[in-house]
């Protein structure tokens, strides 16, 4: 089983996102509306997790989204949480995202900086 919608989306409008990308179970759902489902088993990406854009676009060239994280994003990579939030590192007062569970702190590893937290 398949579904997908294409939705517009408004700009300084919060939303909250769920989903995951399991073989046979795969699903994003945006402020309780399922938006995209399937059970298909095929190979899924090894490449690296990557907020506001995807694999796709970023090999094509194509324009990034523009997006703030308020709040948290918990990411579960083979049953270990990570918990990021919007922080700024004191040393140098770069931007970035802090792991709460990890104590781990990330940059923007593509082009540019992150521009608040």
């Amino acid at each position: 089983m398949q579904k997908s919608t294409v939705v517009q989306y408004n700009v300084n409008q919060q939303y909250h996102i769920v989903g995951q990308s399991i073989k046979g179970d795969s699903y994003l759902n945006i402020d309780g509306e399922l938006l995209l489902y399937t059970t298909d088993n095929s190979v899924r990406s090894s490449n690296n997790i990557i907020f506001f854009t995807e694999q796709y676009s970023l090999n094509r060239g194509f324009a990034k989204t523009k997006g703030r994280l308020i709040g948290n994003a918990n990411i579960y990579i083979d049953g270990t949480c990570y918990a990021f939030i919007p922080a700024l590192r004191i040393a140098d007062i770069k931007p970035g995202l802090y792991d709460l569970v990890n104590n781990q702190f990330y940059t923007n590893a593509g082009t540019g900086e992150f521009l608040y937290a």
